[in-house]
């Protein structure tokens, strides 16, 4: 509940009838004023029924999870007995069918016209419509994956041989005095410039893409500078795992092999 109140014992079949809305409704029809108060007419058969807006509630997904959250609101019962309602409860009981059993007894005792339909555990529900979704994001995360594979190895590729062609230029470089861990250093140097071109274009592609992740994401926003943080830490150590072993080789070269290498 965001603001107003919730329904209570004056909201009954006798009391002035009433509505609670969600903030997808106040933003499409009531932007620039307090719906709390204000009068909302409902088209049905038996005419335009007045209803009072007393409160507002957060929006709430209905089902598919990519779509945004529709303009909606909520009657009290008792001022709307013949829709259908959805009811949640909570069970110890394991047996599905028995509960279903228990379920359609207490309700036929009280009155035996309502119609019961099929119960469904809480997990099912939210795991069919969490199915598409779950599926698009592991398909993203095994091409990530793949992708950071693909990437570290290119980096290995291209690294390794470089330092295969500029081994002439190691050995002499080490003949006039250079450390082998200057060596090391100008081979990392190398890997990390290539990387720190490739993150800066990865990132402005993962911003341009923004509104397609969005309904992937639960949670987290879709510009969520952590999440980019930790990416941009992952590619940075698979690339420096990537450069250790050309790096390693550099250190490694005997200089008086290298002024004879051809």
């Amino acid at each position: 509940l965001r603001s107003g109140r919730d329904f209570d014992q004056r909201d009954n079949e006798n009391g002035k009838h009433v509505a609670i809305v969600n903030e997808a409704f106040v933003r499409r029809y009531v932007p620039s004023l307090n719906p709390i108060g204000e009068q909302m007419l409902l088209d049905q058969e038996g005419g335009a029924d007045p209803l009072e807006i007393i409160g507002v509630v957060g929006d709430t997904k209905q089902g598919d999870l990519s779509k945004e959250v529709a303009p909606e609101f909520y009657q009290p019962f008792a001022q709307a007995p013949n829709r259908r309602i959805w009811l949640t409860f909570r069970t110890s009981s394991e047996s599905l069918a028995g509960m279903n059993a228990a379920v359609r007894k207490i309700v036929h005792e009280q009155d035996s016209d309502v119609f019961v339909g099929n119960l469904e555990p809480m997990e099912t529900l939210i795991g069919r419509n969490l199915a598409q979704p779950k599926f698009n994001m592991m398909l993203l995360g095994t091409f990530a994956t793949v992708a950071m594979l693909l990437a570290a190895i290119g980096i290995y590729g291209v690294i390794a041989y470089s330092v295969t062609q500029r081994t002439r230029e190691i050995g002499i470089r080490m003949a006039l005095g250079a450390r082998r861990t200057q060596m090391a250093g100008m081979v990392m140097r190398q890997s990390l410039t290539v990387v720190v071109i490739g993150i800066v274009v990865g990132l402005v592609a993962a911003v341009a893409a923004t509104r397609l992740l969005a309904s992937l994401l639960y949670g987290v926003g879709a510009t969520d500078v952590l999440t980019y943080a930790t990416v941009v830490l992952l590619l940075a150590v698979a690339a420096l795992l990537a450069s250790y072993i050309p790096a390693r080789r550099a250190m490694k070269v005997d200089p008086m092999i290298a002024l004879r290498y051809e």
